[in-house]
């Protein structure tokens, strides 16, 4: 499998170009499960977040590279994000893989890079229809943690959290 690596796409024009780019691609994703983006009659989906995530110091937006190749990204808030649990360093918010990665493994591994390179308290939200994406985080988070607190749901969607503070699982 590549080797996986992360570039912030606020300190790199090729990532940042790339990400804004490929950001309309999750975007339609997210529109199949009844998120409130909405495709406008110019083309463009609102709301738009991604300026948030790329001006803002506690939001972290990592575009995923494989073998150098870019192939997802993930956007984490940290202390001061308003929007997670102040019992929690991070919140993973976002995180999209492209469709021809899927399925291979590279979510995966981008999501264990991704929480071995940050250790600490995380959550992270489903949405209630992405069945497919609560599946993929019940299979990963426990090898990301032996403390996983349980699920929970509610209307905005399936809560998971856990903490990779310790070593990680071997993998």
């Amino acid at each position: 499998m590549p080797i996986v690596t992360f570039t912030d796409a606020r300190g790199a024009d090729g990532a940042s170009n790339w990400l804004r780019k490929v950001y309309p691609l999750y975007l339609h994703d997210l529109s199949e499960f009844g998120a409130a983006y909405e495709l406008m009659p110019n083309g463009t989906w609102e709301p738009d977040y991604l300026p948030y995530w790329l001006e803002q110091p506690f939001c972290l937006p990592l575009v995923a590279f494989a073998d150098q190749v870019p192939v997802g990204f993930a956007f984490v808030g940290q202390p001061p994000f308003p929007h997670m649990s102040p019992s929690c360093d991070f919140r993973l918010c976002e995180f999209f893989v492209l469709r021809r990665h899927r399925r291979t493994g590279f979510g995966r591994n981008i999501a264990l890079a991704l929480f071995s390179k940050m250790r600490g308290v995380w959550e992270l939200v489903v949405l209630p229809r992405n069945t497919a994406a609560a599946q993929f985080w019940r299979v990963v988070l426990p090898l990301a943690s032996s403390e996983s607190s349980p699920e929970s749901n509610d209307a905005t969607g399936i809560h998971f959290a856990f903490s990779n503070r310790a070593t990680s699982k071997s993998r």
